[in-house]
């Protein structure tokens, strides 16, 4: 808050107080009721001078831009309430550090992501072995002191001669002070059982630390599959670019492509074939057929987009663009789909199964639909058009329409038949044509 706002707030506090003080009529019943003051009031005139000379040792020596909007109640006070300004100063500055940081965390929380999880330093053996070292060598030079004393200290003591007229040590230090022998001798035991105490502590933290980093890394491992495992699954159901955003917390936007290769196919009679064969049944055969059909996408530059029932739709060109490759891709597939199918067989009745498919050439928006359960979904007249293709071809036909068939490379390596202009559904009249094969080499 800015300087004048603190002052225009102690204006606005005082200027209450001044109102009431300037109003004469007031009763005195209902002002001692109220506990109003009156301007004879002697309470209230050494009340507020008292007031004013303490708030006048916090006023503040400094005006913005020389403003002083205390003459509004000037009357009866003269001050700004400065520790109201170094409130409000104060929590602005916090709230603007606040923000920064929190900045900060965001782009960093974004950048961690794509990273891998950084690994804690181990405590390896040779500085257990330099501790251990140094608080023997410690505990030795402390005791080679304790020593050192005790030779001064005899050597200090004056040698007498008995009446053999040999020199005598009869007063050594043990012998005329063995108290201090004592206390020398418990200082010294007391070093080595610290000492012993202390390399024992210090193996058992190491052994400790060490068995704890393994089961800590050995859970860190476990963790990464894991996150592997659910980065996997998820790039299974989004696009791995998508997927990414939304890892890192980020809304996907829909993304327009100019040229996409929308593939579409279904079961020729899958109506009368799961009329005739159960749940299970049906399920394990859609199951079958399109696990095929993922693993032969692998081949291909091609995302698979969804599975409606028998519907099975794919796209070449998004959500990576690939130039304009993904007509050749979309069709190649085509081919090798229409081959793979023949390993799957109708329940019961053991029929092969008749696939219809249509391709068409356009451009399509691109988005992730919903909150729960999200899907990657495509929007556009091409997908209307392609789904079109696929319900007025016929069985074990790959439908083109003229879009795809003029910007296909290398048409001369592949086999068409003209099928001539067509009534489409919402787009009139429009050239269409049957893929047969490829030319083998």
């Amino acid at each position: 808050m800015r300087f004048d706002d603190s002052q225009s707030i102690s204006s606005a506090l005082l200027s209450e107080d001044s109102q009431t003080l300037k109003s004469d009529k007031i009763d005195p019943l209902m002002s001692s009721a109220l506990n109003i003051p009156t301007r004879n009031n002697v309470k209230w005139t050494i009340r507020n001078s008292i007031s004013n000379a303490s708030l006048n040792r916090y006023r503040s020596s400094f005006r913005r831009h020389g403003t002083n909007n205390s003459s509004i109640n000037s009357q009866y006070s003269t001050t700004s309430f400065p520790l109201f300004r170094q409130f409000y100063l104060m929590r602005s500055s916090l709230m603007q550090k606040r923000q920064r940081s929190l900045s900060k965390k965001s782009s960093n929380d974004e950048s961690f992501v794509s990273e891998k999880v950084h690994v804690a330093p181990c405590i390896e053996i040779k500085h257990v072995v330099i501790t251990m070292f140094i608080t023997i060598t410690s505990a030795f030079l402390l005791i080679f002191m304790i020593f050192l004393d005790f030779a001064y200290l005899n050597d200090s003591i004056p040698y007498e001669i008995n009446h053999n007229g040999f020199i005598t040590n009869n007063n050594a230090l043990c012998f005329r002070y063995p108290k201090i022998c004592v206390m020398k001798g418990l200082v010294i035991i007391v070093f080595i059982l610290t000492t012993i105490i202390l390399c024992y502590s210090i193996l058992t933290l190491y052994f400790c630390a060490k068995r704890h980093s393994r089961l800590l890394e050995q859970k860190t491992n476990e963790l990464e599959k894991e996150k592997c495992l659910t980065e996997k699954l998820l790039h299974q159901i989004l696009p791995p670019c998508v997927a990414k955003d939304l890892i890192n917390g980020r809304k996907a936007p829909a993304e327009y492509y100019d040229s996409v290769t929308v593939y579409f196919s279904d079961i020729v009679g899958f109506t009368s074939i799961a009329s005739k064969c159960s749940p299970n049944e049906t399920c394990n055969m859609l199951n079958q057929l399109y696990s095929i059909f993922d693993s032969l996408l692998e081949n291909f530059d091609v995302y698979k987009v969804e599975t409606i029932g028998d519907a099975y739709m794919v796209v070449s060109g998004a959500p990576e663009k690939n130039g304009d490759k993904h007509p050749n891709e979309i069709v190649n597939m085509s081919l090798i789909l229409l081959r793979g199918k023949q390993q799957v067989r109708v329940p019961r009745t053991f029929a092969e199964l008749k696939l219809r498919v249509g391709i068409h050439t356009g451009p399509v928006c691109a988005a992730v639909i919903g909150s729960k359960m999200p899907r990657y979904c495509m929007f556009g007249d091409t997908v209307n058009v392609a789904n079109r293709m696929e319900s007025t071809g016929l069985p074990e036909q790959i439908h083109l329409s003229d879009d795809t068939y003029k910007i296909l490379k290398n048409r001369e390596h592949y086999i068409f038949e003209e099928r001539g202009e067509i009534e489409i559904k919402g787009k009139g009249l429009m050239r269409t044509y049957f893929l047969l094969d490829r030319k083998s080499n």
